[in-house]
């Protein structure tokens, strides 16, 4: 057919967009004419103005011929443009990695310091350092960053999400919001007609006075540990005066004398508030330990034991007196008596020093570790150490008189009366023991971490086995037990027929002649120090980290009228 011979027109190459040959040429393909960069010496189309790779102008650039297959493309980006997108490109991986060089870095250097400052007491040297230059370097990382707009973009959401937490975590312990008072003040006391006074009951309101002045002054009462208190204790039903947060589970047994109490703090703190309200009069820092020590009064001087240091400070203002180094003091507490502060260590450490100068009168070296308080009575005190062991010295020289093997472990602090050492042990076991020779009297299945308290011909103590137990004096014997229902490691107090115990998270008053329950107050932990029972008001500490005042019923109304 006439039409099959007739070749179709060809179309010309539109060589305005298409920088290469067109394809199917055989003569292009088979030889083509390059440039090389002198820049990058990549190889390019004679008919490219500019270096398909690095974007250089290939004016001068001589023509070669070289058989390699050639990159196509419509068009090559300039140099400045190449520069910019390579920007933008590292502008997004900062983006998504959330890096942001120096500026950022200094809010994350900060950050450990802060939350170091969060670890240490609050107020201590060390708190303090932590959190001046943890708070400087966020503060300085975040002005940095405010320079440049797009500077926070690239620090990330992680930086700025994590400096904001720090921040704020500073500002709320500054304010202290976690040690928020919660008081309950006192129902106002209308003043009636005072009647005229009988002479009899002049005496007896003197006594009670001078007693409730003279209160607790130490760990278990006195210096020979009975765990006798001067009360009343609370009437009628217990209610809460008051309640503060201390910062942390209160280790450290409340100490009151004349209308203040005295307790050391988990943020390593010593405390003096006002009994009546629970207001804070003064705050010593122990230099950042934790406070499990008791405090001792006496002598318008209050003493305690923290870290390695023991301190002497003004009852009225808190001023430091003296401070005496020690080896660690852990939980044991000072013992005042005959102007000698007898307290011991964590390191098998027994000291006397002397109350009003601070200095050492004698120190003992123990076999084992002292976690108890020492007791004092008749010009002998006695400790016992984790070894099993009951060590008798004399109080003015540290020389020894007996040592006795009791076995287990001793953490509660022996207890002197009748002649005798009553010391209780995790074997379990609660031991009497001659105060004169150390030779044992007889012993009993029954104890733990409670140190024991006496009244008359009666030992009180609290027992791993969940209960509190009155024990013969003379025997050994149990008279009665008081389930608690988990093991008390408070130490009881005693108060006339009564005695004040924790068990659990319970506070208990029971009657010491049949061990019948009188009430029962709920705290919100467990209660491991011991209670303190003046003028009406039991003051109890817990794991929850509260001090409680407790007062009774009876008491509000009486005072209503």
């Amino acid at each position: 057919m006439l039409l099959t011979n007739i070749a179709e027109p060809q179309r010309p190459p539109r060589t305005h967009h298409w920088q290469g040959p067109m394809p199917g040429s055989r003569s292009l393909r088979a030889k083509p004419t390059i440039r090389t960069c002198r820049g990058c010496g990549h190889p390019n189309p004679s008919v490219n103005r500019f270096c398909v790779e690095c974007g250089a102008p290939l004016s001068q650039s001589a023509g070669e011929t070289s058989l390699a297959p050639m990159t196509q493309s419509q068009f090559s980006l300039p140099d400045y443009l190449l520069v910019a997108q390579e920007r933008d490109a590292e502008e997004r991986r900062r983006r998504l990695s959330g890096a942001s060089g120096p500026d950022s870095g200094l809010v994350w250097l900060g950050v450990p310091f802060a939350v170091g400052a969060l670890i240490f007491s609050d107020g201590s040297a060390v708190g303090a350092s932590f959190l001046g230059f943890g708070l400087l370097l966020i503060i300085a990382g975040f002005f940095r960053i405010r320079r440049d707009r797009h500077a926070m973009a690239r620090a990330g959401l992680a930086t700025t999400a994590v400096g904001a937490v720090a921040l704020g975590a500073v500002v709320l312990q500054l304010l202290d919001l976690d040690g928020t008072t919660e008081v309950v003040l006192p129902t106002p006391i209308t003043v009636a007609p005072t009647p005229s006074p009988d002479p009899t009951e002049t005496t007896a309101d003197a006594r009670q006075s001078a007693a409730v002045a003279a209160g607790v002054p130490m760990f278990r009462g006195g210096p020979d540990h009975t765990g006798q208190h001067p009360g009343p204790g609370p009437s009628g039903r217990p209610e809460s005066r008051w309640k503060i947060h201390t910062g942390g589970e209160v280790y450290s047994s409340p100490i009151v004398v004349d209308e203040t109490i005295y307790l050391g703090t988990k943020s390593g703190f010593l405390t003096a508030l006002a009994t009546a309200t629970g207001d804070e009069r003064w705050r010593f820092d122990l230099g950042g330990y934790i406070a499990r020590s008791t405090p001792a009064v006496a002598d318008g001087t209050v003493y305690v034991g923290a870290g390695y240091a023991l301190f002497a400070l003004d009852t009225a203002t808190g001023v430091e007196r003296w401070r005496f180094p020690t080896r660690f003091v852990g939980t044991t507490s000072p013992t005042v008596a005959n102007g000698l502060v007898f307290i011991g260590t964590q390191e098998g450490h027994l000291y006397a020093i002397d109350a009003q100068t601070g200095t050492e009168r004698w120190h003992s070296e123990l076999r084992g570790l002292v976690f108890d308080s020492p007791a004092v009575a008749n010009g002998v005190v006695y400790v016992g150490t984790d070894e099993g062991k009951v060590y008798a010295v004399v109080a003015e020289t540290g020389k020894p008189v007996w040592e006795a093997l009791v076995g287990g472990e001793i953490y509660a602090s022996p207890a002197v009366a009748n002649d005798t050492v009553y010391v209780a042990s995790t074997t379990p076991a609660l031991v009497a023991l001659d105060a004169s020779s150390g030779d044992e009297r007889w012993r009993t299945a029954i104890g733990g971490e409670s140190s024991p308290a006496i009244a008359g011909q009666t030992v009180y103590v609290g027992s791993n086995d969940n209960g509190l137990y009155a024990i013969d004096a003379s025997t050994g014997k149990p008279r009665w037990l008081f389930p608690t229902g988990q093991a008390v490691t408070s130490s009881p107090a005693i108060v006339n027929t009564t005695i004040y115990v924790g068990g659990g998270a319970t506070l208990y008053a029971v009657d010491t002649a049949d061990g019948s329950a009188r009430w029962s107050f709920p705290t919100g932990d467990s209660i491991s120090a011991s209670p303190a029972v003046v003028g009406g008001i039991v003051y109890m500490g817990s794991d929850d980290g509260y001090l409680y005042a407790i007062a009774g019923s009876g008491d509000r109304r009486t005072a209503a009228t």
